[in-house]
């Protein structure tokens, strides 16, 4: 069987999976708490649902690990948005409270307000400083906004100026350790297909390439990996084409490619694409209908149109509702 053929389906299966971990219906991985307060900083990744603590969940760590060092080998690039902090683990990267500004502003503030707190030398500004923040107790919130005690009994354990040095230091190391337990399964995971050391040289950056690629499409390369069938760079459809595309956003831009190519990122800059994008004219068809995709062969089958308003009513619909459109309309 031609590998080609089995390229696209798979490609659409591994996007699919990645769209999946990063929606409402599977509760492994979820938005920082900086999204749910719309603090910017990084707001749009996602972290561990540190809440994932039954075996199912250990389970689906341990395979998302292997699918993550398998797309290094593979070059099946993976969609996923994750934090630093998951990147770092994986190659035992040391986390601090310096992390969880991109994770959780509101804790990250209120621990070093309160580590100011307790360098006080004056005993009694120390104690109006902590009042400051009403009745603390030994518990917090984790990532997912569940309260988790920090010691037995700790939600009746108030804290005090004599005990606000062992609550800050339990608040960090709760917090910075609460992904854990997933994490040792990712990499359980991950480290069962590629060898520990091999990765060690690697920045956290250099490593979320190596698996996710860039949802960065340059467009000057873009155009230089397109070729043209039926058309040339000269024809009015393909300068509808190219105007189209460079004015549209960068989720536009993603969902093209996952019509086109059954992909949602790209391999790093000078390396673009495994196969050229094609632009090819599709002749004898009603000049109404659909451009069609070959994902396949990261082909575009692209209809003659009258007017530059119909190219792009035609090129939204394809790409918001289709993968692949391959019907006569």
């Amino acid at each position: 069987m031609n590998m080609l053929l089995i390229a696209a389906p798979y490609h659409d299966v591994i996007s699919n999976i990645c769209e999946e971990l990063q929606s409402d219906y599977i509760d492994i991985l979820i938005k920082t708490p900086n999204n749910r307060i719309n603090y910017d900083l990084l707001n749009d990744k996602y972290i561990i649902n540190p809440n994932s603590y039954r075996s199912i969940y250990n389970e689906a760590f341990e395979f998302l690990g292997k699918l993550m060092a398998s797309s290094i080998s593979t070059g099946e690039f993976l969609d996923l948005n994750l934090h630093p902090v998951i990147w770092k683990n994986i190659l035992s990267k040391e986390i601090t409270l310096y992390d969880y500004e991109s994770i959780d502003y509101y804790f990250y503030t209120a621990i070093n307000n309160l580590e100011y707190i307790s360098n006080i030398s004056d005993e009694n500004k120390k104690k109006k400083e902590l009042e400051k923040y009403g009745e603390l107790y030994f518990i917090i919130k984790n990532s997912n906004d569940v309260d988790i005690e920090l010691k037995p009994e700790g939600s009746k354990i108030k804290v005090t100026i004599d005990n606000l040095k062992e609550y800050i230091d339990l608040s960090k190391s709760k917090r910075i350790k609460e992904f854990n337990n997933s994490l040792d399964y990712l990499k359980k995971g991950f480290y069962s297909v590629i060898p520990y050391d091999i990765l060690q040289v690697l920045t956290w950056q250099q490593l979320e390439e190596m698996v996710c690629g860039t949802n960065e499409l340059n467009i000057d390369e873009f155009k230089a990996n397109t070729v043209y069938e039926g058309y040339t760079m000269n024809d009015q459809n393909i300068k509808w084409f190219w105007d189209w595309f460079e004015s549209t956003s960068k989720n536009e831009r993603i969902k093209y490619l996952k019509f086109v190519s059954g992909r949602s990122r790209l391999p790093k800059s000078g390396n673009v694409i495994k196969y050229k994008h094609t632009i090819s004219k599709l002749i004898n068809v009603d000049k109404n209908r659909f451009p069609k995709s070959m994902t396949c062969f990261f082909k575009l089958n692209l209809p003659v149109y009258d007017s530059y308003d119909t190219f792009v009513e035609k090129m939204k619909y394809a790409i918001i509702y289709c993968y692949e459109i391959d019907t006569d309309q």
